[in-house]
């Protein structure tokens, strides 16, 4: 398998996968963003962004930092998963790289 789809929130309409060591975040919501997202990676570590489609240069609002590290850690909604919990815009793409494993 070339990829691995791990998360799909059908409620919020989120899907995640994994590619070439790359977590691929899809919010096809389209007019709910999410400020605390929990989103599992299945891989403890830090992971940054490396791709935001909500730049300006995209169309976007610019509502992401690209230079946070996000840590992961056990999320408590997401049946006590290893994950990282970030803000998802709607109708926006997110590719995170990780930085460092634990």
């Amino acid at each position: 398998m070339i990829y691995k789809v791990f998360w799909i929130d059908e409620e919020h309409k989120l899907l995640a996968f994994k590619k070439n060591g790359l977590v691929f975040l899809f919010n096809f919501n389209p007019s709910e963003s999410f400020h605390e997202y929990e989103l599992p990676t299945d891989e403890a570590g830090e992971y940054t962004i490396v791709f935001n489609s909500d730049e300006k240069i995209f169309g976007g609002q610019s509502r992401i930092r690209t230079d946070y590290t996000y840590q992961t850690k056990t999320l408590q909604h997401k049946e006590n998963k290893t994950g990282i919990i970030i803000y998802s815009p709607s109708r926006t793409v997110l590719v995170l790289t990780m930085i460092k494993k634990y």
